[in-house]
């Protein structure tokens, strides 16, 4: 612009190179997400196979949405999960959530009162129903879904 005090070769130059320095900074975030996605995808977790009615160890990679696990004490849980039962009796599960938010206190989280009578032992195999639930969004405190299992009776809403 005739009025502007800079020379517009300069004014160009720093937008380029500003870009330039943010499209490295992106890519390398990329790569470094990408190594860990595959670390994780390559750690064990136990999937329920209802031929043979026992859990079994398979790699998180091969997880499909649907898909029963059983989460040990201790254990990461790199995916969404809806959680159907508890070893505690009141139906509490603690989840530590430091990779999502950075603080490393225990979130309390409970199965859905729907799910209180249910018995991991005898009522495995009846757990076949549909799940509806929120998208991807940035909000790590609030979670809604709708959960049906008609073969044991459950139609409760899940937050």
């Amino acid at each position: 612009m005739p009025f502007s005090p800079k020379d517009p070769v300069t004014q160009v130059f720093t937008f380029v190179v500003v870009i330039l320095f943010t499209m490295l900074k992106e890519g390398y975030e990329d790569i470094l997400r990408y190594n860990q996605d595959k670390e994780i995808n390559y750690l064990e977790t136990n999937l329920y196979n209802p031929e043979t009615k026992n859990f079994e160890r398979v790699l998180w990679g091969d997880i499909r949405v649907g898909d029963i696990i059983r989460i040990n004490r201790d254990e990461g849980i790199p995916a969404d999960l809806l959680f159907v039962t508890s070893s505690l009796k009141s139906g509490l599960c603690f989840v530590d959530t430091k990779n999502l938010d950075g603080e490393t206190n225990l979130k309390e989280k409970l199965i859905p009162p729907a799910f209180k009578e249910f018995n991991i032992y005898t009522d495995i195999d009846k757990l076949e129903g549909s799940m509806l639930c929120d998208g991807p969004n940035e909000y790590l405190d609030s979670w809604e879904s709708g959960v049906s299992v008609p073969s044991m009776n459950i139609n409760a809403i899940c937050k």
